[in-house]
């Protein structure tokens, strides 16, 4: 069951004191690329007492960081801590005394993603920064309560599949528009940007129709419509430094692209533009004072020659979108 609004004061407080009741533990997260503040670090010390065990780790419920290779610029992914405490009323007190909200276990203010394990496995699994959080639970007897926490805004499976989910329907959100069954666009229109007073979405009841909106120009076109085979890249583009392509990354990706995209023209766009944020990308990390754990990132730090390389074919690549 999805969590779709996040829980706030006494909501917060009975999801807490029922998690308590069925968990046996509870963890959180402190991440070694977001910063923590003095509050996010005494939290931790006032939790000390119910520790069970600090993990280093890649994966936690929710979310996975990698496995410690390198990404597409080089840089690998460093574990997150992984704090596990014991689910004593006393730790709850003081989880109630730090927060108000299911959504504000975040960096750097406090620590990261605070969700509950029942028996070994991830029972209420909350990714803070997203506002993502779902129960993973099959007993009847706990989604009955859970169903009758007051004001717990959950949907079912079955009901995100059935219907479109209350977080698009209710008062809060009244600007927001689907564009086929409420703006009625059809095939062939262009759908404007979202603006302040609408925003435009594909609720779940219109997303198992043919009508698709290209990624590329935002004009509604017919799936059905694409010859898939002839979606390629007109032109493949690539910047040699050393013995590393950096666009290499990029052009596997769009290789193997066959949708999202009403014509070879419009992919060649994306690839295009994806090729450019892809050597900003490079750029942008080189200009931090921190040193890369990529080589290939810390030799463009040292070397105006490659930065100028870089800014050159970007420009370059400017000049096929004209």
């Amino acid at each position: 069951m999805f969590i779709t609004d996040d829980p706030k004061d006494k909501v917060y407080k009975d999801l807490l004191d029922f998690a308590f009741s069925v968990c046996d533990q509870f963890i959180v997260v402190i991440r070694k690329d977001i910063n923590i503040t003095k509050d996010a670090s005494a939290v931790l010390e006032s939790l000390a007492p119910f520790l069970i065990a600090k993990r280093e780790q890649f994966e936690w419920p929710g979310t996975k960081l990698g496995t410690g290779r390198p990404d597409c610029f080089g840089q690998k992914a460093e574990p997150a801590t992984v704090y596990y405490f014991k689910t004593d009323n006393e730790a709850k007190k003081i989880l109630l005394e730090v927060s108000n909200s299911l959504h504000s276990w975040m960096q750097p203010n406090l620590p990261e993603d605070l969700s509950f394990i029942k028996n070994q496995n991830p029972w209420l699994i909350n990714t803070s920064h997203e506002s993502i959080s779902y129960f993973e639970t099959e007993d009847k007897d706990e989604i009955k309560k859970i169903m009758n926490i007051e004001d717990l805004q959950v949907r079912t499976p079955d009901s995100l599949k059935n219907n479109v989910p209350k977080v698009y329907t209710d008062d809060k959100y009244p600007n927001m528009k689907c564009i086929f069954c409420e703006k009625r666009f059809k095939e062939g229109d262009t759908v404007p940007e979202s603006n302040a007073s609408e925003i435009y979405f594909v609720c779940l009841k219109c997303m198992n129709n043919d009508l698709k909106v290209c990624n590329a120009d935002g004009k509604i076109f017919n799936k059905q419509s694409v010859n898939r085979g002839d979606l390629i890249i007109d032109e493949i583009q690539t910047l040699k430094i050393e013995d590393s392509d950096l666009l290499e990354f990029i052009t596997d990706i769009f290789k193997n692209k066959k949708g999202g995209v009403c014509s070879k023209k419009c992919l060649n766009s994306l690839y295009i533009n994806e090729c450019i944020m892809h050597l900003q990308t490079y750029l942008a990390l080189a200009s931090m004072e921190k040193e890369s754990t990529s080589d290939l990132v810390n030799m463009i730090k040292g070397n105006e020659d490659i930065k100028n390389k870089l800014m050159h074919k970007i420009d370059e690549l400017k000049t096929f979108l004209w």
